[in-house]
């Protein structure tokens, strides 16, 4: 009798433990639900507080906005360091759609001391191979560019050339060395 006493007991006392772990195994989950409850309520605080400061222009669940000046002042670092600052990233040129609104966006943009504006976007190029950055990219080419061969060696970002008027026929995508300045950045936000 004092055998089976002491095992139940002992089984009692085990139980005890497994209910004092599992309490501490809820509490611990229910503590990291609300942290990632807090960590969600801050992303969409900030998301929407992006939408509602930088969202300029959507095509489809990207929004694009522009960081323009009337006077060349940012090389490509500091055209992603613009972005970044804004919660957002350089730029890409995805589809013709994205292009055209882009292009139009830009150019609603350019100071009105500026016949055009030229601004950087994320796009890269190989000056060697003409090969671009993202592939998918969408790519409508300034006349007589990209600039390839060894002599256009250092030309691997590509800006956009936005002129005032709509039908100008010199605008469009030109490669250029990171370290020249522009007038601006094209940052985009995915959502």
């Amino acid at each position: 009798m004092n055998s089976k006493l002491v095992e139940e007991q002992t089984k009692t006392a085990q139980h005890s433990i497994e209910i004092k772990d599992l309490k501490k195994d809820l509490v611990q989950f229910q503590q990291t639900n609300i942290k990632l409850i807090k960590i969600l309520y801050e992303q969409k605080k900030t998301n929407d507080e992006i939408m509602k400061g930088n969202c300029k222009l959507k095509v489809g669940n990207i929004c694009y906005f522009a960081v323009i000046r009337d006077e060349y002042y940012v090389n490509y670092d500091g055209a992603v360091d613009i972005c970044k600052k804004r919660n957002a990233d350089v730029g890409l040129i995805r589809d013709e759609e994205s292009y055209n609104a882009i292009m139009n966006y830009t150019r609603r943009n350019i100071p009105k001391e500026k016949a055009w504006a030229l601004i950087w976007t994320g796009i890269k190029i190989d000056p060697m191979t003409g090969d671009v950055t993202p592939a998918d990219s969408f790519i409508k080419w300034f006349p007589g560019n990209p600039r390839t061969g060894i002599k256009y060696k250092d030309r691997t970002n590509v800006i956009l050339d936005v002129h005032a008027g709509p039908n100008d026929r010199y605008q469009g995508m030109v490669n250029v060395p990171p370290i020249w300045v522009r007038h601006g950045v094209v940052c985009e936000i995915l959502i």
